[in-house]
């Protein structure tokens, strides 16, 4: 098995409701998502996803409700897009390791 390679950004918190993990414009050339667990739901997209049941017009990236889950493998977060947590009920917990790409 191959090393995880970390991320040189990293984001670690807990929150209820939408929580802006990055900002679509500080995302100006796309980004590397290294490293995640949550107990929550990740979307990405232009702009904020309204609820938790926006998927419909926003791409998941990563869900666990009600159970810590580990993303498997390194995700490319297109350029302009940002990533948000969503909580369903409770705080989501977000340990993520990223990378900017220039």
């Amino acid at each position: 098995m191959e090393p995880v390679t970390l991320g040189a950004k990293f984001y670690n918190s807990e929150g209820l409701g939408i929580t802006v993990l990055v900002k679509p414009a500080d995302n100006v050339a796309g980004l590397v998502i290294r490293t995640c667990t949550t107990n929550g739901l990740i979307m990405t997209g232009a702009t904020a996803p309204k609820d938790p049941y926006d998927y419909y017009t926003k791409p998941p990236v990563f869900g666990a409700f009600q159970t810590i889950m580990q993303l498997p493998y390194p995700v490319h977060i297109p350029a302009g897009f940002g990533l948000w947590s969503l909580a369903n009920n409770g705080p989501v917990r977000v340990s993520m390791t990223y990378d900017l790409l220039t």
